[in-house]
């Protein structure tokens, strides 16, 4: 994928959340898959340089690039 196409991918996700920190229910839809998954995901430092110092408040732009190249899904990801 380009960067011009992930970067839009980026701005589509922006207007559809516009708040620049993502839930886990919101990064799972973003994700398409389940909320345990995100939080499997994060205990696994998947979401390492993503996540707010306070909660599990995610990065919307870092986790939409994240999820676009493929590198949250190494491994066992079955957090359901």
């Amino acid at each position: 994928m380009s960067e011009q196409q992930i970067q839009a991918l980026i701005e589509h996700y922006a207007q559809e959340y516009p708040r620049p920190l993502l839930t886990a229910k919101e990064a799972a839809a973003i994700a398409g898959r389940a909320v345990g998954t995100i939080h499997n995901w994060s205990s696994l430092g998947r979401l390492d340089g993503l996540k707010s110092s306070t909660g599990l408040r995610i990065n919307r732009d870092a986790f939409v690039r994240l999820i676009l190249t493929g590198a949250a899904e190494d491994g066992d990801d079955d957090g359901a």
